[in-house]
């Protein structure tokens, strides 16, 4: 399955900029709490497997905790893997989902604001939110967090707003 967009190739529009979120540069905090669970899920259970002289009900419930983290990092990891922004001459296109597909086009002579936010962490690691919108709609149209160089891509497009 290509992840790709491919609306800008039938158009013949050159490609500016193309990413997904990232993990663990978008954001740290998150992925390393997720970790911690991890970590003390699994000292809970060697306590539990202790406490009870039972391998059995510690296994059971090591097993719990990998699976409820490991269902939480995958679904982030999709999330992420298939969610891409692309950036052409003349558009922006934001493409989401796995097994349903959603697509989200601006046309840069539309775009009237772009919102960049970054956490401290986010700062540190290069990468944060951005939202584009339209006069069309008071809220963000296209909005993707854990993007990579964020200043870059609204420059991008701000460079696009005025033509044609």
């Amino acid at each position: 399955m290509s992840i790709q967009p491919e609306s800008h190739r039938e158009a013949g529009e050159p490609v500016l900029w193309l990413g997904h979120p990232r993990m663990f540069r978008g954001e740290p905090l998150h992925f390393l709490a997720l970790l911690l669970a991890l970590a003390v899920g699994g000292s809970i259970c060697w306590v539990l497997a202790a406490a009870t002289r039972s391998a059995t009900v510690g296994l059971i419930a090591a097993l719990v905790v990998v699976a409820a983290v490991g269902m939480v990092l995958l679904t982030w990891w999709l999330r992420c893997r298939y969610s891409t922004l692309t950036v052409t001459d003349k558009r922006s296109i934001l493409d989401t989902g796995y097994l349903s597909r959603a697509t989200n086009e601006l046309r840069h002579v539309d775009v009237r604001n772009i919102e960049v936010n970054q956490t401290f962490w986010q700062r540190l690691f290069g990468t944060g939110s951005i939202e584009i919108s339209t006069a069309a709609s008071d809220e963000g149209e296209i909005a993707i967090g854990g993007i990579l160089e964020p200043h870059r891509v609204a420059a991008l497009i701000r460079e696009r707003q005025g033509r044609a």
